[in-house]
This record gives C-alpha cells, structure tokens and sequence, in this order.
C-alpha cells in the first residue's frame, strides 16, 4: 500500500502573487465553531497554497479576488536554512484546481 499526503481545500480568492517561477494563493475557509458560551460562530481561516506548474500559475493569473475555488494537491514538507537557522514549512502544492463561482464585478 502506498502512504499518500493530499488536502483539498474549497474557498474564497482573498490574494494572488505571482512570482517568476511560483503563484501563492491565499484563500479564505469558513470555520464554524462553538464559543465557550455554546454558541455556534463563524470564523475565516486563511490557508496559502502554491502553484508550481506552468499550467496552474497560468490559472492563478486569470483568477480574481473572491472567487469561489476548489483546490486539490501534494502536502509537501521542506526545510531551508536562514540566518543559519534551519527552518521548516509545509507547501501545499496544487495539482488539480476548478472555479466553482466567479467573484462579481465591479461593473455588474
């Protein structure tokens, strides 16, 4: 059997920047949670993922703020060293992305 590591993740576009070799999406994802009180809340978490492949920053570039996303991809651990410090993330790499809903216009 083969270990796998995948998230998926649907939300809303809060930014895109895109750089020479990657894009960094950030999107916004309803968390409903109870308070202390019992209470049901909704609160945004934001979760950044990445697009390395040519044909995902080419999607990324057409995408626009609050545009509703589905994102599916690889969980990939990597380390760096900075400051000679060595530091640890986790990239969540897209491999397959649709858009659910287009944000309105400003124009509409």
């Amino acid at each position: 059997m083969q270990n796998v590591a995948k998230f998926e993740v649907r939300g809303n576009v809060g930014s895109i920047n895109i750089r020479k070799k990657v894009a960094y999406i950030s999107l916004a994802v309803a968390d409903n949670r109870q308070n202390d009180d019992g209470k049901w809340e909704e609160a945004t978490r934001w979760i950044e993922v990445a697009a390395f492949s040519q044909r995902a920053r080419s999607w990324a570039e057409k995408l626009t703020k609050g545009d509703l996303v589905q994102i599916e991809g690889d969980i990939r651990p990597n380390e760096f060293e900075r400051n000679g410090e060595t530091e640890y993330r986790t990239t969540l790499a897209i491999e397959r992305h649709a858009v659910l809903t287009k944000a309105p216009r400003k124009d509409d």
